[in-house]
């Protein structure tokens, strides 16, 4: 015999799946690998000697006799691009004082120590790292800039004007093993970067709400996130500036909780 009825209640949904089925327009998108940049700042008194900056274990050098620390940048600058077993791992340019070194492929990172005659000094940075952050599903996103359909997680100071559109939980399982995967895994799904995205422009979905929301409720999103905060999750406020007003683009249709799920309709031009 079949059954009908059920002692328990059905969850409502899960995050960033679609509400319905009715009037839904998504683009796909590329949430995509960035490429790795490094500094090499020259700096103290410029000394006679080797200054060296080994690049994955490849040492490349500039033998210092005169020449003044800017001179010294842009000598260290071209003997990267003129070492042969770099030609594919990374470029660079010389910027005043600053040895600017980026990755030729994205989400391949390289490593890099310096050797420096005193009182002459070379210095490190990472200024930008190879590693993304996994993207949480029904969050709202940005375009990355130069780019056609590469997405990024929004971030300080961005406008309502950038957004794309929410993460979409796709329809099948993530090739992950998140939630839903794997019976009793309550771990959260998540997209690595790299991945091919569903990005939802118009139409109704689930969202997790961080404070309690009403129809009534002028939505906002976060582009400030701290500890387990989310960039793109919605709310209710702009708390202290760190989410922006939404209501341009979508409007609550129910209500929900803190950390509950409301239905939200997208309509983004």
């Amino acid at each position: 015999m079949s059954q009908t009825s059920y002692n328990l209640s059905l969850d409502k949904g899960l995050a960033g799946q679609r509400a319905d089925n009715g009037d839904i327009d998504a683009l796909s998108f590329l949430y995509a690998d960035v490429q790795q940049v490094s500094t090499v700042t020259v700096g103290g008194t410029a000394t006679a000697g080797t200054y060296s900056i080994v690049i994955n274990g490849i040492s490349v050098d500039f033998v210092r006799v005169a020449e003044a620390n800017a001179a010294i940048a842009t000598a260290l600058a071209q003997a990267i691009n003129d070492e042969p077993t770099l030609a594919n791992v990374v470029t660079a340019v010389a910027s005043t004082l600053d040895v600017i070194v980026t990755a030729v492929h994205e989400g391949t990172p390289f490593s890099v120590a310096v050797v420096a005659p005193a009182p002459g000094t070379l210095t490190p940075v990472l200024t930008t790292t190879s590693v993304v952050a996994d993207l949480n599903l029904g969050v709202f996103v940005k375009r990355v800039a130069g780019t056609d359909r590469n997405a990024v997680q929004l971030e300080t100071g961005d406008a309502i004007a950038a957004v794309v559109g929410i993460v979409e939980r796709p329809i099948g399982k993530l090739e992950n093993s998140g939630q839903g995967n794997v019976i009793g895994d309550t771990s959260e799904d998540v997209y690595d970067s790299g991945s091919m995205i569903s990005v939802g422009r118009r139409g109704r979905w689930l969202v997790e709400v961080e404070d309690a929301v009403t129809p009534a409720t002028t939505p906002f999103v976060r582009i400030t996130a701290t500890g387990t905060e989310k960039f793109g999750a919605l709310r209710s406020d702009a708390d202290g500036g760190d989410a922006i007003d939404a209501s341009s683009i979508l409007r609550f249709l129910d209500s929900a909780s803190a950390g509950g799920l409301a239905t939200v309709e997208v309509r983004i031009s």
